[in-house]
This record gives structure tokens, C-alpha cells and sequence, in this order.
């Protein structure tokens, strides 16, 4: 009788485990199906619910593609003209309509001289250099171009251009007066008292050459 027990026992045992092991895989499927409650979570973790979504890689050719698409968009859009000085400005842009029927060296210096009036520097540059290269010896282009060297700071291309002016027009109060400034901003003041004097001696009645020559004699006694 002991081996019919023996082999009882042992069939039940292995029934009561395959018993177990249904319940356990079971259990376990159903969990994984239907709830989440008993994952662990990261700390800070916080369920909103719904199911979870992986986010889908956009590939390089449909990026590229979207990317063209909405610079062509862009690039067809109208867009209002924004003002420019020319054309708020009447006097300059009389001035630019006689130079575009008329180039010359005087269109290019009333245009420049505009300019410098209302502070485009680069451009009325750009206007003297093209009046010197119609005529090489014009003194009021270089003149002209000196004031601005001189109001930007760049004292030395000043002095060369001064230089050339009262060269050429040795005679001229204004230009007389120019290489004075540029004289005065590099400190060297006697230089900068006899031009200004020498521009007074030229024309007796201006009053900005008897202010000048006024203010910087006390100051370089």
C-alpha cells in the first residue's frame, strides 16, 4: 500500500502546482492586460491616464521637403515696402532724380551733401569718391570728403584729403577752415590757429572763422 500512497501524494502535488502555476500566469496576464495599478512608478511620476504613445521619428527627407515648402510660402508672401530716407526726404530725392538724368559732378555732390545732412555718411562717401573720379582735382569733393572723415573719427584719411583740398584751392576760406578742425582734433593747436586765421584773413566777414580763431587763441597761449 505504501507505493499507491507514495504515488498518490506525489500526483496530487504536482495537480496542486500546475494548479498554482495556472493561477499565477493567469493573474499575471490579466494584470498586464487590463491594469497598470501594480507597476512601480519613478519617483515624481504622475498618471494622466490613456494609453501611452511613442513618438514617430520624422525622417530628413519629409523634414527637408516641409522646410522648402514654407520658405517658398514665405518668399511669395507680399510684403508692404518699407519707407526709405529717399523718399521721405523731398530735397534728397530731387537731388537722386537730377542725378539719375543728369550724372554729373554737381548731381554727385548736391546728392552727397544730402546725404550728410541727414546722417547717411556711407552713402554720400560714396558720392564725393564718384565726383573725384569725374574730375580728380575737385576741391569741394575733397573737401567734402575730409568734414567726413573727420565727423567719423578717422582723422588721418581727413588730413590727407584736407590736404589735397587747400592744395588745389590754397585761396579758400572753407577749405582753410576744414584743415583747421581736423588740425584741432589731433591737437596741434598753433597749426590749427593759423589755418583758422589765414581763413579769417581770406574772408574777413565770416563769423565761424572770427569764432574760431576767438576761442582757440586762449587756448593755446
Amino acid at each position: 500500500m505504501l507505493p499507491d500512497v507514495l504515488s498518490w501524494r506525489a500526483a496530487g502535488n504536482r495537480a496542486l502546482c500546475l494548479a498554482v502555476a495556472a493561477f499565477v500566469a493567469g493573474g499575471c496576464a490579466t494584470q498586464s492586460a487590463t491594469s497598470s495599478r501594480f507597476l512601480k512608478k519613478a519617483p515624481g511620476f504622475i498618471d494622466v491616464g490613456g494609453p501611452e504613445e511613442v513618438a514617430t521619428p520624422v525622417k530628413r527627407e519629409e523634414f527637408e521637403r516641409a522646410r522648402r515648402e514654407a520658405l517658398a510660402k514665405r518668399a511669395a508672401e507680399k510684403r508692404a515696402p518699407l519707407p526709405s530716407i529717399e523718399s521721405s526726404d523731398p530735397a534728397l530725392g530731387e537731388a537722386l532724380a537730377a542725378l539719375g538724368t543728369t550724372p554729373s559732378v554737381t548731381t554727385h555732390l548736391r546728392v552727397a551733401e544730402h546725404y550728410m545732412r541727414v546722417g547717411v555718411r556711407d552713402m554720400a562717401f560714396d558720392h564725393y569718391s564718384d565726383a573725384l573720379q569725374l574730375e580728380p582735382r575737385n576741391v569741394a569733393a575733397f573737401d567734402g570728403r575730409a568734414r567726413l572723415w573727420r565727423d567719423v573719427g578717422f582723422l588721418a584719411p581727413a588730413l590727407a584729403d584736407a590736404h589735397r583740398a587747400k592744395y588745389f584751392a590754397p585761396r579758400s576760406a572753407e577749405v582753410r577752415n576744414t584743415l583747421g578742425t581736423i588740425l584741432e582734433r589731433r591737437g596741434l593747436c598753433h597749426d590749427a590757429l593759423a589755418e583758422y586765421r589765414e581763413a579769417l584773413r581770406l574772408k574777413p566777414d565770416a563769423a565761424w572763422a572770427q569764432q574760431n580763431v576767438s576761442r582757440l587763441t586762449d587756448r593755446c597761449l
